[in-house]
């Protein structure tokens, strides 16, 4: 994730620039740094209400966080609007967003906000802190053959106007409806079964999410999805062989950003590559030998 990505997430709550002050004909909104009260790019002079964001990474490999982004805003006495309202603001719009960029898709979740002020400051200068963490949702599609690619073009064919992470180019920002789910498919474990002169054998666990606007929608959605993979035990994969599909699970969790709902236990196989054989130039024989 990109600071200009959070950036442009920040300038499309509703409300916000008009709100803030102006820094070089852009909303005073900052990463990590605030530019000099000397500088000529503070239009008008006016400095608040402003923000100050900055982003912390950590690795989870049981991906229940993998960072958090902490937002600082800063008001006066003397500004129209208070940091408490310019958070609310904040927080309804970022939490659950899913944003999209170059690196991958990642979803912010509201953890926690705090009031402070700064002392001896004239005119008086307070400020709202609000935390969200980050969950990162990395592509799972792979070498052709592709499982988890079979799995997601079946539940594409199911729900087409769903939102699939690492099967189709996702909107820079977007937010899972009860009509337009997002669904996120991710491989747990594989191993090799077993190996013949002709191929080998693959058995592995594909976790799913899906993600709507209520827990309820969710899982009616992940139902359906469930029923329709124990009807048809199989998908095809881009070369047009099966993905065997032996055990559909599935879990009503309430959370399925963090959890999975349905786990699919599978095998598919891959042809072994011929041989190569050596081509023989300039290759004479004699007759009787």
């Amino acid at each position: 994730m990109t600071k200009e990505l959070i950036y442009n997430a920040l300038i499309s709550v509703p409300d916000l620039e008009k709100n803030m002050a102006n820094y070089n004909n852009k909303p005073a909104v900052f990463f990590k740094t605030l530019p000099n009260d000397k500088y000529v790019d503070w239009n008008d002079s006016i400095m608040f209400p402003r923000i100050i964001y900055s982003t912390n990474w950590r690795y989870n490999p049981e991906r229940k966080t993998d960072g958090n982004i902490e937002i600082e805003i800063f008001c006066t006495n003397e500004n129209h609007i208070s940091p408490e309202e310019i958070s609310k603001g904040i927080t309804e719009y970022l939490s659950e967003l899913f944003l999209t960029d170059n690196s991958g898709t990642y979803c912010i979740i509201w953890d926690k906000t705090e009031s402070f002020d700064i002392k001896d400051t004239e005119p008086s200068v307070n400020g709202t802190a609000v935390s969200f963490d980050i969950i990162c949702f990395t592509g799972q599609e792979g070498n052709i053959p592709c499982p988890v690619w079979s799995v997601n073009e079946f539940i594409k064919g199911i729900i087409p106007e769903s939102f699939i992470i690492g099967h189709e180019v996702l909107p820079e920002f977007v937010r899972a409806t009860d009509k337009k789910p997002i669904i996120y498919t991710k491989v747990t474990e594989t191993n090799n079964i077993k190996t013949n002169y002709s191929m080998a054998w693959f058995e592995n666990k594909i976790n799913v999410s899906v993600i709507s606007s209520n827990i309820e929608k969710a899982n009616k959605t992940a139902s359906l999805i469930a029923r329709e993979f124990s009807i048809e035990k199989e998908t095809l994969m881009q070369n047009g062989s099966p993905y065997l599909i032996f055990e559909v699970k599935q879990n009503l969790y309430n959370y399925p950003i963090i959890t999975v709902q349905l786990t699919l236990t599978g095998q598919y196989g891959i042809m072994r590559e011929p041989e190569k054989s050596i081509k023989l130039n300039n290759a004479y024989f004699k007759n009787g030998h």
